[in-house]
């Protein structure tokens, strides 16, 4: 399976962020003729954290308890709206200086989990994967992505003009840690502030969208 997050919307004080996947399809094309289904937005907020967090793929500092999930996926391929055949869960922090990505990948077959990749920008959607793309302006047109599979490797870009042109050379400055579990597999990001543009407003709306990757589907 592929799949997306619903269109969603994150609003908080200061550096929180706004989850807006402006990349997301309409469901079905009901959804698509109806602007009330295009423009309607679920939210997540993210939480600010005071304690550190440690990135080895363990989400066990009780920071990741005070955040909000954001669990409500749909698929994308092979059976486009569909429920996933496995489900994922996001939670979003932020400090003074990093957004950080808490990602738990349910998988009822963790020994058959997909990873091999482990070269800095390999295509990594083709191992199990997790991608966040962040549109800190929240423009609808242009977006950092952070890719990472079971292993923790690496793979960010940017891309602009609404997906159509990509920056495939860029490297951010970015941690992450993945393991596989004994239920599925998870990934912790921390992704400092410098890696993304933004305005000045002291209340900040970002847009975000979230793709997982089961290669077995």
């Amino acid at each position: 399976d592929r799949w997306l997050s619903h269109p969603a919307a994150l609003h908080c004080f200061l550096l929180a962020i706004l989850l807006y996947p402006g990349i997301a399809r309409a469901q079905n094309p009901q959804e698509a003729a109806d602007p009330a289904a295009q423009t309607a937005v679920r939210q997540i907020r993210a939480v600010r954290i005071d304690t550190p967090i440690e990135i080895d793929g363990v989400l066990d500092e009780p920071a990741w308890e005070q955040g909000l999930v954001s669990a409500a996926f749909h698929q994308s391929k092979p059976n486009y709206g569909s429920p996933p055949s496995e489900s994922t869960a996001v939670t979003v922090l932020y400090d003074a200086g990093n957004l950080y990505f808490g990602i738990r990948c349910y998988d009822s077959r963790p020994d058959r989990i997909e990873a091999h990749m482990t070269q800095r920008d390999d295509e990594l959607w083709n191992d199990d994967a997790i991608e966040v793309f962040i549109d800190s302006y929240h423009d609808h047109q242009s977006c950092s992505y952070f890719v990472t599979n079971a292993l923790g490797t690496q793979t960010d870009g940017r891309c602009t003009g609404n997906g159509t042109s990509s920056e495939l050379i860029w490297d951010g400055e970015w941690q992450v840690g993945s393991r596989v579990t004994s239920w599925g597999w998870c990934a912790e990001m921390a992704i400092p502030f410098f890696n993304l543009s933004f305005g000045a407003e002291e209340e900040q709306v970002w847009g975000i969208n979230f793709m997982r990757v089961h290669r077995r589907t």
